[in-house]
């Protein structure tokens, strides 16, 4: 994607190893904007007494929005990746690091209902960073208590302030029909969360989450009827891997 020239001054911030480094938000919950952060390839024991000490003291960097060509509109637009980057930062943090989980979780339920087009991609992620309350404890509550942030606060379209540029709706796109379709997927959604995180067994439980995210979810063992097993919340064990991409996005 091409961008304007950043100003002088940012030039250096911008080539610097917390902005180029791609490791996932997950895999690497130390990430700030500072100049003195090193990508996990890159510490030594020895080095990581001054390097603590050095970024406790550091500030954070504030940078400028960047300008992105908007075709439709055939005229640049502000943009700021690096804000949208530290707020998914902090609200993984806030979230017990369930966050971005939460977000590839309904993002997959999304692409298995491609239905209405929008919202998706970073406007559906914005959303839910909305909708997602602080503190849960499991992905298993995230989905549901998101779900049904959506139903009960948002049954009209809402305007969504964009992380470092709020002059910039990232719902501009999507339209009433659309959110009124999107609503819709979303309160059939929560209802079947809601069964699944209050399941009294693995199997419901499980079977729950299947029809929610299809087959890819493990369908549960064969002794997961039992009320006892209802302790990890509905969740088995994995078997194989999902590979939404995205790398530091979620």
């Amino acid at each position: 994607m091409p961008t304007s020239a950043p100003s002088e001054s940012e030039i250096g911030i911008l080539e610097s190893s917390s902005v180029r480094d791609d490791e996932a938000i997950e895999d690497v919950n130390d990430w700030v904007l500072k100049k003195s952060w090193l990508p996990l390839d890159q510490r030594s024991f020895s080095k990581m007494a001054i390097l603590n000490e050095t970024l406790r003291t550091e500030a954070e960097w504030k940078l400028s929005p960047l300008y992105i060509p908007d075709r439709e509109a055939a005229e640049w637009k502000p943009t700021h990746p690096l804000a949208q980057l530290q707020e998914t930062r902090d609200k993984n943090k806030a979230c017990n690091t369930h966050f971005v989980n939460v977000v590839k979780a309904l993002k997959w339920w999304r692409r298995l209902n491609p239905e209405p087009k929008h919202p998706k991609s970073y406007p559906l992620e914005h959303f839910i960073w909305t909708c997602c309350p602080d503190g849960i404890t499991s992905v298993a509550e995230g989905v549901t208590k998101t779900l049904e942030a959506i139903v009960s606060d948002y049954s009209e379209k809402p305007v969504l302030p964009d992380h470092g540029v709020p002059e910039h709706d990232v719902f501009a796109r999507v339209t009433d029909e659309e959110y009124e379709d999107f609503y819709q997927l979303a309160n059939d959604a929560a209802k079947i969360a809601r069964k699944a995180l209050d399941a009294d067994n693995v199997a419901d439980s499980a079977n729950a989450w299947r029809e929610l995210f299809g087959s890819k979810f493990p369908a549960p063992p064969d002794n997961g009827n039992s009320k006892n097993s209802a302790s990890t919340g509905g969740f088995t064990p994995r078997k194989e891997s999902t590979i939404l991409g995205g790398n530091r996005f979620a």
